[in-house]
């Protein structure tokens, strides 16, 4: 399998001591899903900076609620400090490509090591040390979006109207988005080493829907004493479904970096993104990581992202994601729940009354068992999509 590194920089920091960086590798022409460890066996590393906070509405950290080294959360999640958000220090990265471009190797470092780069989410615009993702699904209060415990989920809404919401919490502050998603998905490979998340982190997914009931409120997680896990239903705290549930599996939420319902649960909309489907253009991916630019408008999108000139699959409709290209994005199809990528795709990008630019959702939800996980993804829909099994997460840094 030939290789080839891309997303590169070229920065020397011959001075800085210690710098290292560790990743995983996988070849994506075989089933398996495991990854094999590189680099740095000390890939804890990447990890040991991040931190869940309580945020302000104008960006200051109000409490340290968790560590790394101190996982318990300690301290309130219910808004009354401010925003549970999930700090990340600055990341640099390489993706690995074989010769037919496809994703084999991901590598990341604390450092501008030679031949990585910043990610996007921190390098775009003026640049910031820091992002921050919200712990836990989004819930509006007073037409602002929020990150707290014990709060209902805000469905059935547009993209543009979770814009909204987001950006009246305060400056900064937007929806999640592609790009926030990929630094996560880069993480949580190199921390699990494992393409099939379902395998390594399950989710809450193995249930019916029924009227939108089955949505359970933020902060099922906080019993946790760890960064990364996942809690099953309680007999009294889950009794109205008690029974209905697809397989053995009673998980009923999952978190990674202290984020809850990272994938499953709902479907999370991506902001900064859109999948072309419109009749005679190319099924490619218009991007962008600079949330000033976000719209839900067909020329403003096409004024303001990037197009990265990729042949998404397409045919047919719905399919299991069989390899990468860049951002994750899906370029082969095939495979199963355990074999390849382990994750779905809806794309029905040349459905031709679907002539438009497709929203994107990451994630799965409710009731697709084993198609969700954490690369699986929907494009389905129009810009103007809204459903009570689709939310949004806040986001925040620095302008």
């Amino acid at each position: 399998m030939g290789l080839s590194v891309g997303i590169g920089g070229n920065v020397d920091i011959s001075g800085i001591q210690g710098a290292s960086w560790s990743g995983v590798r996988w070849d994506p022409t075989l089933p398996g899903s495991a990854m094999t460890r590189v680099g740095d066996a000390n890939w804890q590393q990447l990890f040991q900076d991040i931190s869940l906070v309580a945020l302000s509405d104008t960006g200051v950290i109000n409490a340290v609620l968790a560590t790394y080294s101190s996982p318990t959360i300690l301290g309130a999640t219910d808004g009354s400090n401010g925003q549970a958000m999930t700090r990340i220090p600055k990341k640099y990265y390489r993706e690995i490509f074989n010769t037919a471009g496809e994703m084999c190797g991901i590598d990341m470092s604390n450092y501008p090591l030679l031949g990585f780069t910043l990610h996007e989410k921190f390098s775009w615009g003026n640049g910031r040390d820091a992002v921050y993702c919200a712990a836990f699904e989004g819930s509006t209060v007073a037409g602002k979006y929020q990150s707290i415990s014990n709060a209902v989920l805000d469905s059935s809404k547009t993209l543009a109207q979770f814009h909204g919401y987001a950006v009246a919490r305060g400056s900064g502050y937007h929806e999640y988005d592609l790009y926030t998603h990929d630094l996560l998905q880069k993480l949580f490979y190199i921390h699990y080493a494992d393409l099939n998340s379902q395998l390594v982190l399950p989710a809450y997914s193995e249930h019916t829907w029924v009227d939108g009931h089955e949505k359970r409120k933020t902060g099922r997680t906080l019993s946790l004493t760890t960064m990364n896990g996942y809690v099953n239903a309680d007999a009294v705290l889950d009794a109205d479904i008690a029974t209905g549930w697809n397989n053995a599996s009673r998980v009923i939420a999952n978190r990674f970096l202290w984020i809850e319902n990272f994938y499953g649960h709902c479907w999370k909309f991506f902001a900064g993104v859109v999948y072309d489907g419109r009749t005679g253009q190319p099924n490619t991916a218009w991007v962008t990581p600079d949330p000033t630019k976000f719209s839900s408008v067909d020329a403003e999108i096409l004024s303001r992202y990037t197009n990265l000139n990729i042949n998404l699959p397409a045919s047919p409709n719905e399919n299991y994601i069989k390899s990468f290209g860049h951002l994750f994005m899906p370029v082969a199809l095939g495979g199963n729940s355990a074999t390849y990528t382990c994750d779905y795709f809806w794309s029905y990008l040349d459905d031709t009354t679907r002539n438009y630019l497709h929203l994107v959702l990451s994630g799965g939800s409710l009731s697709y068992g084993g198609l969700v996980g954490v690369a699986a993804r929907d494009s389905a829909g129009d810009l103007g999509r809204a459903n009570a099994g689709s939310v949004s997460r806040l986001c925040y840094e620095s302008n």
